[in-house]
């Protein structure tokens, strides 16, 4: 009976155990970046007088136009709901990520244990196939994705207001009369232009805001092409990292090479890759998001049709470089110090 109720407390605490520890290197990992993600929005919100491939704002420059404005705090704009955002769904992906690898090991005739053992098997030994792996990923991303979209909605337009006070009715009026002015020209040169920001003063305001003027569609919107993004990323990443640590850990250099810095070479290398991938639809989602739905933008003028008539295909691209450079490190880092975790709290 004892030995049961062991099992059982066991079994209860595992998924609490998946859920605080990708919650911790996931708050890490969020606030060290967090400037790179105000920076991608910045660019990938740029519809400035942009004409069939004409250049947008450049890294530096958007760099340069927040501190003016914000100062260097305000590189962290949008770092509250960020982490809000990767405790619940950072958590919520690795208890999702567990149960979707345990279902495929036992397609692919694994013991259960050994599947949870073995993780994403670095050792080896899984007998899971790569649309098994793929596909694991991409479920437990989009079952986090969707839980957390609404912050990810507030995150994205704080980041887009960065630049602006928040709260602040003066700094608020002001960039708006001048986004008016240039919404203005844009729109008498054919080009679409994004409203001004909304200005929020917290997490709960900007939620309840979104719901009384948009509605449960405001707090969702972007859903769908948020899944065409995060769904092959994530399965690519799970697929690349569990390739590339079985790679690394089979070859002649392998035993040379800690644990830790294998996660990191597997993780940055596999995030590279479907970041590149997937970055097209990480401009759509921006810019469906970064706006009321009540204006009809997230429904017509930043629609795909529109974004590559107005600007062109290499307005797909844009963002690229700050969100290489955070996606291949804040992945590397989060299932560094996740499996470093769980493996100290399996230990103790």
């Amino acid at each position: 009976a004892m030995a049961e109720h062991r099992g059982e407390a066991v079994a209860v605490q595992r998924p609490v155990r998946k859920f605080l520890s990708g919650s911790a290197s996931g708050m890490t990992s969020a606030l060290l970046l967090q400037p790179f993600d105000v920076i991608k929005t910045k660019q990938q919100g740029d519809t400035s007088a942009i004409k069939h491939g004409a250049r947008g704002v450049g890294a530096i420059e958007a760099v340069r136009g927040v501190i003016a404005n914000d100062g260097v705090l305000g590189l962290w704009r949008g770092v509250s709901p960020s982490l809000v955002r990767v405790f619940f769904g950072v958590g919520l992906y690795f208890i999702s990520l567990e149960q979707a690898l345990t279902l495929a090991a036992g397609y692919a005739g694994e013991d259960a244990a050994h599947a949870r053992r073995s993780h994403i098997a670095a050792d080896g030994a899984s007998k899971l196939t790569n649309s098994q792996y793929f596909g694991s990923g991409a479920v437990a991303r989009v079952v986090a994705a969707s839980a957390v979209l609404p912050l990810t909605v507030v995150k994205t337009r704080l980041e887009y207001g960065a630049g602006h006070a928040l709260g602040k009715a003066g700094k608020k009026a002001a960039a708006a009369v001048a986004q008016a002015d240039t919404a203005a020209a844009a729109a008498a040169a054919g080009v679409r232009r994004a409203p001004p920001p909304v200005a929020y003063t917290s997490i709960v305001h900007a939620l309840r805001h979104i719901y009384a003027t948009e509605g449960v569609r405001g707090l969702f919107s972007g859903w769908g092409v948020t899944v065409l993004r995060d769904a092959p990323y994530s399965g690519l990443y799970l697929l690349g990292y569990a390739r590339l640590k079985q790679h690394i850990a089979a070859s002649e250099w392998g035993g040379a090479v800690s644990p830790t810095l294998q996660h990191l070479i597997a993780g940055g290398t596999a995030a590279l890759g479907a970041t590149v991938v997937t970055h097209p639809f990480d401009v759509i989602r921006t810019r469906v998001q970064m706006v009321p739905t009540s204006t009809g933008s997230a429904t017509h003028a930043f629609k795909l049709r529109n974004i590559l008539s107005d600007e062109g295909a290499l307005s797909l691209g844009r963002g690229f470089v700050p969100r290489i450079a955070k996606r291949a490190t804040q992945t590397a880092l989060v299932w560094t110090l996740y499996e470093e975790i769980v493996r100290r709290t399996r230990s103790a």
